[in-house]
């Protein structure tokens, strides 16, 4: 199982303290157990900021976020149930001087007990070019570290940050401007990851947000005996085929009774040396 994009992520901008709603990809829509990343705020004429608000009921679970002074922004998740939504309605905070921006992103095979596989990290508020998001350390193998940031600026290019991918921005000039821009990482191996700096945001005011998602199991298989073919040679379930005569004796030729684990495979009531596999 891997962590994958699903869909096209959406961007949304708005004027005049509008909310942004943003319609997911209808075409490749959110699925049941999909975690929808929500990223952006607004200006700070209003120096508070609502959660998104989606339209199939539940609540948005905040993950970071900055309200008080300049920049008004913060990112938010979903875990998407049996209805997932089709869109969600992000605030403008309602005063004619502030823009608002937001976008969202949509990713399967997170795993479906534990989304966030280590506790957010924050840099922020600094005002300089280019927001650069604090470290975060992973505690399994091939997280996806997600980065999040707004700035009192309006600029629509900011730029990239080296070896991320999935880039989004959104913009708006008002009294008081707000772009946000969200990437993210394949981590790898557990351990810290330095995001490093996007390379092309105009100078404001910003803060950033840096979590991160957990790599979900392939759900457990229960082989039980009854899948054995007639003469007992071969053990099948799907996919998986498991050679029962060669990898369930011992290479003194006994048998092995009980349960073990082969990889997200779980097999009860069968014969195995686990030495020898």
């Amino acid at each position: 199982m891997v962590i994958a994009l699903r869909g096209t992520s959406q961007t949304g901008n708005s004027n005049n303290g509008g909310d942004v709603t943003l319609t997911f990809d209808t075409g490749t829509p959110p699925l049941e157990n999909d975690i929808v990343v929500v990223v952006g705020g607004h200006g700070s004429a209003v120096t508070t900021l609502t959660a998104p608000v989606p339209n199939a009921g539940g609540s948005y679970t905040e993950v970071g976020i900055h309200t008080g002074s300049d920049p008004i922004m913060g990112m938010w998740i979903k875990r998407m149930g049996s209805t997932p939504d089709l869109s969600v309605v992000c605030s403008g905070g309602g005063n004619n001087a502030d823009a608002s921006s937001w976008m969202c992103a949509t990713y399967s095979g997170v795993d479906t007990t534990t989304a966030q596989d280590a506790t957010a990290t924050t840099a922020g508020p600094t005002t300089s070019t280019n927001p650069n998001p604090a470290s975060i350390t992973t505690v399994t193998d091939n997280a996806f570290v997600i980065v999040g940031a707004g700035s009192t600026v309006s600029d629509a290019s900011v730029g990239t940050i080296d070896g991320y991918t999935d880039h989004l921005n959104a913009n708006r000039n008002e009294t008081n401007d707000l772009s946000a821009a969200f990437a993210r990482i394949d981590a790898g191996a557990l351990g810290a990851e330095d995001p490093g700096a996007w390379s092309a945001w105009s100078e404001g005011t910003w803060y950033a947000i840096t979590a991160a998602l957990r790599l979900g199991l392939p759900p457990s298989q229960d082989i039980e005996g009854s899948l054995l073919d007639e003469e007992f040679n071969t053990l099948n379930h799907g996919l998986i085929t498991i050679d029962i005569a060669s990898s369930l004796l011992t290479d003194a030729g006994s048998l092995f009774h009980g349960e073990f684990s082969f990889g997200s495979v779980n097999i009860s009531g069968s014969s195995y040396d686990d030495t020898n596999h």
